[in-house]
């Protein structure tokens, strides 16, 4: 089976891939522009016949769809992926969460993956109504980076919706 891993040399993500390859779940497509991901947190598995890296930006969608093709999952963590980032550069935050989460699942639904996993954020839901904070509560970010990962988490539902991804 492989599996893509948006973000893979990213903190989370580099441990998912740890994970992955340690259960013998197949092939593992790394995409990182290495903005925030490090190359030094995946290089246990620079040798391995089973990973594959490449730096590549997922606002890219050309490059994103090459490598998406022919895998059967997508696990999407790639993201300007805390919120004084996403103040500081509204626009990249906005290209790269909301434009790269839909290139994902373009990518994705042209490519027949079956399934795609969103890493969202607790930014996403504003000011706690109730705790814990669980995925039925309302949507309200109240900065940039929870209103990006709120229309990332809207065009997943569409795709799901309108798709079946």
């Amino acid at each position: 089976m492989k599996i893509v891993v948006t973000g893979g040399a990213g903190f989370i993500g580099s441990h998912l891939v740890d994970r992955l390859v340690a259960d013998g779940w197949g092939e593992v497509v790394i995409i990182d522009n290495l903005f925030r991901g490090r190359l030094s947190n995946i290089a246990q598995h620079q040798d391995a016949r089973t990973v594959q890296v490449h730096q590549a930006d997922i606002r890219d969608y050309a490059r994103l769809r090459e490598l998406i093709a022919g895998a059967e999952l997508v696990f999407h963590l790639a993201a300007q992926s805390n919120v004084m980032g996403a103040v500081a550069d509204v626009d990249y935050s906005f290209t790269t969460n909301v434009v790269g989460t839909y290139n994902v699942l373009k990518a994705a639904r042209e490519c027949g993956v079956r399934r795609v996993m969103f890493t969202s954020s607790r930014e996403a839901y504003g000011e706690a109504r109730y705790l814990p904070v669980d995925e039925d509560h309302p949507l309200g970010s109240k900065n940039t980076y929870g209103s990006s990962k709120v229309a990332g988490e809207m065009y997943c539902r569409v795709f799901a919706g309108n798709f079946g991804l």
